[in-house]
């Protein structure tokens, strides 16, 4: 299972990720997508990917994306959009969610704001345990981000809890906490 927990929009292009950043503050996330829900975010991926496929066509195959040179700066560059896909056609191309697969692996989409931690929240914790609960403890779980610092530790300890503890896991609905 992958567990995706970016909380921002963003696309692959020749198989390389690219995010949604505004202008004036190229290096921080957008904080207009805090709280955002998954299939709200899957949704505008998807606007995301067909604009960009269409510009792509309009121009010769090509579109501007801005890359980071040596010195930390951002450069307009253009490239050949051989490829654009959201996160989830990225999965899905690999053909891993089909039943008769002997390899299934699930994508999952838990997003979760890098700029205030909502780990006490129920919904989250809720999601996780959803998530996980009924998995074959042999089966591996893949947990990302867009740092891969603060989400993913706590998503991985989780996992590793819901995992140890199995279908003894519950969401203490008085404190938000996990209870084993």
């Amino acid at each position: 299972t992958w567990i995706n927990m970016r909380e921002e929009p963003f696309i692959y292009i020749n198989d390389v990720p690219f995010v949604i950043r505004d202008a004036d503050h190229p290096f921080q996330n957008i904080k207009a997508f805090i709280g955002v829900d998954s299939g709200r975010l899957e949704s505008i991926e998807d606007n995301l990917a067909r604009d960009i496929r269409n510009e792509a066509a309009s121009n010769g195959g090509l579109i501007v994306i801005h890359v980071e040179d040596e010195k930390g700066g951002l450069v307009p560059s253009l490239v050949a959009a051989g490829s654009v896909r959201t996160p989830r056609e990225l999965f899905e191309a690999f053909g891993c969610e089909s039943a008769s697969d002997p390899l299934v692996v699930l994508y999952r989409r838990v997003p979760v704001s890098s700029f205030q931690f909502q780990f006490a929240n129920e919904e989250f914790m809720d999601q996780f345990v959803e998530m996980l609960r009924d998995l074959p403890q042999s089966s591996a779980v893949v947990v990302s981000c867009g740092m891969g610092i603060g989400r993913v530790t706590v998503g991985m300890i989780i996992c590793y809890m819901i995992r140890a503890f199995g279908k003894r896991v519950v969401v203490n609905q008085t404190s938000g906490g996990i209870d084993a």
